[in-house]
């Protein structure tokens, strides 16, 4: 399995040179809290959080599974 190195990223686009940079990167212990708060009032970004969660059992058989997926933004 696999080890988290890294929470988020967020991008921004440069406005001199047209390009995508990265404007924060948070560690594996940072939230969705931590994401937001780091997102400025009135500027654009772009970000991709992993987000983890764990399943609900449908039937007495299975068992709750840890998950994860990437999830995107767009902060205008």
């Amino acid at each position: 399995m696999w080890r988290r190195v890294h929470r988020y990223i967020v991008f921004k686009i440069d406005e001199k040179t047209g390009l995508v940079a990265v404007d924060k990167v948070g560690g594996a212990g940072e939230s969705y809290y931590d994401l937001a708060d780091s997102l400025p009032d009135y500027e654009c970004r772009y970000a991709i959080f992993d987000f983890d969660f764990v399943t609900v059992p449908q039937d007495l058989l299975s068992l709750p599974e840890r998950r994860g997926r990437l999830s995107c933004f767009s902060w205008h």
